[in-house]
C-alpha cells in the first residue's frame, strides 16, 4: 500500500503510482462515507473523481465513573473520529448506512472506555451513553541481562482476554476491554502505560535495534514490573579478501528459524550484527547479495556469545544474456532465476529504443534457471535456461485480442471484468483485469494464447462461474456476461 496524500482546499490531489500496475483509490473523510475507484490500470495521466457520501451519524455522551461529563475525549470506531464538546456529547459521523452493526470506543489522556457495539439502524436513532472509566496504569523498568537499565527501549502491550464469542444482539452491547500498542522506556529504561482496564497484559521489551525478538512477561495492570532481557548473539563476518575479487557494499543476513533479514553495509569488507535473540543450537546462516550465489553457513549458537563466520567466499555465478525477439510499443521486463537453494530472483528491464542484447539478470545457481519476457502486462514467455547456457533469444508470443460485453447492470463503472489463466503452461494461473472501454459498457484486453476464465463481477465480489475460453495468438475474440445479484459473504 502506498502513503496516503491529501486533498486541497478545492478538494483535488495528485497521486504518483507505478505504469500498468492495477491499483483502486480510495478516498476517507471523519465525516463522510468512503469512497473507492473501479479497479485502475495507469498506462497515462488520468483524470479520477470519487465521491464521497453523507452517511449516518451516531450521537452520545462520554462520562466519567461518577457520571460526570468528559469534554475533549475522543470517539472513534477506527475509521471515523469525533470530539466531546464541554457537556461530554458527540456526533460520529460518516457511517455507511448499510452497516448492520460498528463498534465505537472513548477516549482521553487518562482513561478510555470498553468498546460498545451497537446495533443498526437502531442505533442511528438513540443516544450512546460511554462510559470512561479504565485508568489503571502499568509501570516498569527494562534491564539487560547483567541488570543494567536498557535506553530506549521498546515495550509493546496486550490484554488478555477470553476467546471471542459473538455478542447477544441488543441495541447497545458492552464488550471486554481491549488494549495493545507500544510505548518506548526513558533513558533510564522505564515505562509507563496508561488507562488500561483492570486484568492480566503480555507485555514485551526488546533494544531499540533491529533483529531483536525481546522477552516476553505476563503483568497485572496496577503493577511495577521489571523486565530482563535475555542474552544476545551477535554475529560477524566480511568477504573474502582476495585481491581480484569483485568488491561488495552490501548484504542480505538471515538465521533460518529467526525472523527477518538484515540488510547490512560492509565498512571495509567487514559486517557486524548485534543483539540477535536467539536460544543456544546450531543455526543455519544465510548470506546473499545483488550479483552473488548465495552462502548457507551452518554454525553454532552460544548465547551470550559472538558468531564469527570469518571470511565468505561468494560464487560468481552467472550472467544471463537475451537477444529482443519480437518486440511491440510497451518496453519489456524480465525475470531469471536458479531452482536450487532458492536463489535470488532478479529483474532487469529494457525499452526498445536502448541497447540490441540487454542483459536480462544474474542467475546465481548452479543448476538451470528460468526467463519471463514481458510486453506490458499481458503478452509473455516462461523459459528454461540450462546450466550450460548464457544466452538465449527471448521471443515473445503473438496474443490475442478479447471484448467482453456485460449485461444485467445498472452501473458499469462498478463493474470489473478479469481472464484468470487456468493452465500451468507459460506461468500460468494468472489474473488479469480487462481495460475498461472508453465508450460503452464493454471491455477489452490482449491476452497471451492459452485457456481462460473470464468473470464479471460488481465490486467488491465477482459472481457467477464465468466463461471458459480459449484464446489464440492473432485472433479476436467476443464474450457476453451477464452479472447476477451479489452473493452474500
Amino acid at each position: 500500500m502506498r502513503p496516503p496524500v491529501t486533498t486541497g482546499g478545492d478538494g483535488t490531489f495528485r497521486y504518483t503510482v507505478p505504469t500498468n500496475q492495477m491499483l483502486v483509490l480510495v478516498a476517507k473523510h471523519p465525516r463522510f462515507r468512503a469512497a473507492e475507484s473501479p479497479p485502475i490500470i495507469a498506462s497515462a495521466p488520468k483524470q479520477v473523481e470519487l465521491r464521497l457520501g453523507d452517511g449516518r451519524s451516531v450521537r452520545g455522551r462520554v462520562v466519567d465513573a461518577d457520571g460526570v461529563a468528559i469534554a475533549g475525549a475522543t470517539v472513534s470506531d477506527r475509521e471515523h473520529v469525533a470530539t466531546t464538546d464541554v457537556g461530554g456529547a458527540f456526533e460520529l459521523a460518516g457511517l455507511d448506512p448499510r452497516q448492520s452493526q460498528t463498534m465505537i470506543v472513548a477516549h482521553d489522556a487518562h482513561r478510555t472506555s470498553s468498546p460498545v457495539l451497537v446495533a443498526l439502524p437502531d442505533g442511528f436513532a438513540s443516544p450512546i451513553e460511554l462510559r470512561a472509566i479504565h485508568e489503571l496504569e502499568l509501570a516498569g523498568t527494562v534491564v539487560d541481562a547483567a541488570g543494567a537499565p536498557v535506553a530506549d527501549a521498546i515495550v509493546t502491550y496486550r490484554r488478555r482476554i477470553a476467546p471471542y464469542k459473538p455478542a447477544t444482539p441488543h441495541p447497545v452491547t458492552v464488550l471486554e476491554p481491549t488494549a495493545s500498542g507500544d510505548v518506548r522506556a526513558d533513558a533510564s529504561g522505564t515505562f509507563t502505560i496508561g488507562a488500561l482496564a483492570a486484568g492480566d497484559y503480555d507485555v514485551t521489551a526488546r533494544k531499540p535495534t533491529s533483529g531483536v525478538i525481546g522477552t516476553t512477561i505476563i503483568a497485572r495492570a496496577g503493577e511495577a514490573v521489571v523486565i530482563r532481557l535475555a542474552a544476545t548473539v551477535n554475529v560477524r563476518g566480511s568477504r573474502d579478501p582476495t585481491p581480484d575479487r569483485k568488491p561488495i557494499a552490501s548484504l542480505d543476513v538471515a538465521v533460518r528459524d529467526f525472523r527477518g533479514t538484515h540488510h547490512v553495509t560492509l565498512d571495509d569488507g567487514r559486517f557486524t550484527i548485534e543483539d540477535l535473540d536467539v536460544a543456544a543450537g546450531t543455526y543455519v546462516v544465510r548470506l546473499s547479495g545483488d550479483g552473488l550465489a548465495a552462502r548457507e553457513l551452518e554454525v553454532p549458537v552460544t548465547a551470550g556469545g559472538t558468531v564469527d563466520l570469518g571470511d565468505v567466499v561468494f560464487d560468481p555465478g552467472r550472467t544471463l544474456h537475451g537477444v529482443r525477439a519480437r518486440f511491440s510499443d510497451g518496453g519489456w521486463r524480465v525475470e531469471c532465476g536458479g531452482h536450487d537453494h532458492g536463489a535470488r530472483w532478479n529483474r532487469a528491464r529494457d525499452h526498445a529504443q536502448r541497447r540490441a542484447r540487454p542483459i536480462l539478470g544474474r542467475c546465481r545457481a548452479a543448476s538451470g534457471g528460468r526467463a519471463c519476457g514481458g510486453r506490458g502486462s499481458r503478452g509473455s514467455r516462461f523459459v528454461t535456461v540450462p546450466a550450460d547456457r548464457d544466452e538465449l533469444a527471448l521471443q515473445l508470443p503473438d496474443t490475442g485480442h478479447l471484448d467482453v460485453s456485460v449485461g444485467s447492470v445498472d452501473d458499469v463503472a462498478q463493474i470489473s471484468v478479469t481472464a484468470t489463466r487456468t493452465e500451468p503452461g507459460d506461468g500460468g494461473f494468472r489474473s488479469w483485469i480487462l481495460d475498461r472501454d472508453a465508450s460503452g459498457p464493454g471491455f477489452h484486453g490482449e491476452l497471451s494464447p492459452g485457456h481462460y476464465l473470464v468473470r464479471a463481477g460488481a465490486q467488491p465480489r465477482f459472481t457467477g462461474g464465468g466463461v471458459a475460453i480459449t484464446i489464440e495468438g492473432g485472433e479476436q475474440q467476443h464474450v457476453s456476461l451477464n452479472v447476477g445479484p451479489a452473493t452474500p459473504p
